[in-house]
């Protein structure tokens, strides 16, 4: 009989430090949720980025001082890496004389860096997107369509950024590397 008391009573201690640990852990354990893998973009205003240096990108020579305006959005998955979106480019002489128009399209998802936004917001998000894109522009002179794959683009937006972060706006890594103007977010799909 005594046995069986010690038994009850070892029971009903393990029982109560059981749920001691279920009441308690909450508290003290990281808080863990279901983080969405699918975003948005938005060029929220034209996106500007210009060339730092003379170059040549699949036969043709972009001068240093040129820029080239983006507009546009999209979607994406980092869990799938599906992608889509995209927009208008018109690229400029350093004279300022537009020299092509056309578009953009998303082809490839490469990398995401998200900052983060706001507590509960998840309209406003800070983060670094890797893509490439195929680019298809007509020269205003002559009218020659010509079709660029596989380029790649970096759109960066600066909220919670870290030091360091690139800044605001839409470059083409190598080709137009500086971002002179534009704004940008990320949306965090539910």
């Amino acid at each position: 009989m005594l046995q069986i008391e010690e038994t009850t009573k070892l029971k009903l201690i393990l029982a109560t430090l059981a749920v001691l640990v279920i009441m308690i852990a909450p508290a003290v354990l990281p808080h863990v949720s279901a983080q969405s893998t699918s975003f948005s973009f938005n060029l929220i205003t034209p996106n500007v980025s210009k060339a730092l240096a003379t170059i040549t990108v699949q036969g043709v020579t972009i001068l240093k001082g040129s820029t080239v305006r983006l507009t546009g959005s999209g979607t994406f998955d980092t869990s799938s890496k599906a992608v889509s979106g995209g927009g208008s480019v018109t690229g400029f002489s350093p004279t300022g004389s537009v020299d092509v128009r056309g578009t953009w399209t998303v082809t490839d998802l490469v990398t995401f860096n998200q900052y983060a936004g706001p507590m509960g917001n998840g309209g406003h998000q800070g983060g670094l997107l890797m893509v490439k894109a195929s680019i298809t522009v007509t020269s205003t002179v002559g009218e020659i369509t010509m079709t660029f794959p596989g380029i790649p683009v970096q759109i960066s937006c600066r909220i919670n950024a870290p030091s360091g972060a690139p800044d605001e706006g839409t470059i083409f890594p190598g080709i137009f590397d500086e971002a002179v103007s534009g704004a940008t977010l990320f949306h965090e799909n539910s």
